[in-house]
Order: structure tokens, then sequence, then C-alpha cells
């Protein structure tokens, strides 16, 4: 991952509005990684790893999820978790907690009862994808 991404790609990356991505920067919720606003004229600097993140935003709003879930995901997804391939990983959200799991740990998962919130392929998160 070493691609730099500029606002404007990150909007059309995302689906995120650029009010909206400006808005999670200067709340401090999920700012650019290489280069922050340093005022006008100035362009945030977002590394590929803040794009993944910043789809599962765009994916998590569509999917209309809870505060509680919205949260859940955010916290783990700042930790740093998704650092190796996402291909065959899910991000599964339940009783309001947040893992990455591979699709036969998540088989094994959804067939015991929960409070399951959220499955989402984490593939679908990568940042070249349109």
């Amino acid at each position: 991952m070493n691609n730099v991404f500029t606002a404007r790609e990150v909007r059309i990356r995302t689906g995120l509005t650029y009010r909206q991505i400006d808005d999670l920067a200067r709340k401090g919720l999920l700012g650019p990684s290489i280069a922050a606003a340093a005022g006008k004229g100035t362009r945030r600097l977002y590394s590929e790893r803040d794009v993944v993140l910043l789809r599962a935003v765009a994916f998590l709003r569509k999917a209309g999820v809870g505060r509680v879930t919205f949260a859940a995901a955010m916290k783990f997804l700042q930790t740093g978790a998704i650092t190796r391939s996402t291909r065959g990983r899910f991000l599964v959200i339940a009783r309001g907690r947040a893992q990455v799991m591979d699709s036969a740990r998540l088989v094994g998962f959804l067939q015991e009862p929960s409070c399951l919130s959220v499955v989402l392929p984490l593939q679908l998160l990568e940042a070249h994808a349109a």
C-alpha cells in the first residue's frame, strides 16, 4: 500500500461527499495520514489505508447502521487491524464488537445464535475499487 490520494480522488473512490470527508477530518475522526490541510490552497493527502477506512464509513452509512455499531466498527478499523490481504476476509460486527474473520470462521459464527449487526466483505473496501 503506497498510493497517495487527494480529497477529490477519495470522494470518487468512496462515494462520500467532500463535506462528509472534510467533516470527518475536522472532527479528528478520520483524517489524512499523509498530509493534513495547512490552510487555504493546501491539500489533504490520504493513504490507501485511509481510503479503505473511508469506504467502510460510506458502506456503513449506506447500510444505515446505528451509532453503536458504527462506533464499534470505526474504533476497530482505526486500530490498524486490517493490514493483510482482504480477499476472503470479512468485517463482522456483533453485540457492539467488531472483528475480522476469514470465510471458514464466518460460516461457523453464523451458525451460532448471535446479535449480528453487519457482515462486510473487506475486499469491497479496497482503495483501488471504483
